[in-house]
């Protein structure tokens, strides 16, 4: 599934979004808000994942969205 408006593009997960996940749950201005005080590589390719294995449930009963911005086409 896929949203696009002219700003943002709302997508499901996919394996290498970890790194962009990592990079905005290590940071300390999102950490402040939970119980763990850090992220590894392991911990967050994990939580991907499980987006991920949420998207094959049937019936699907969870949704979880990567927004990131669209690839501008070049003229």
């Amino acid at each position: 599934m896929q949203l696009l408006t002219a700003r943002l593009v709302l997508r499901e997960y996919e394996e290498t979004d970890w790194g962009a996940v990592l990079a905005y749950q290590s940071d300390p201005r999102y950490l402040r808000y939970y119980a763990w005080s850090t992220r590894d590589e392991a911990a967050v390719q994990e939580f991907v994942g499980r987006f991920i294995q949420q998207q094959r449930g049937e019936p699907r009963r969870i949704y979880q969205f990567a927004i990131t911005l669209p690839t501008r086409q070049r003229a």
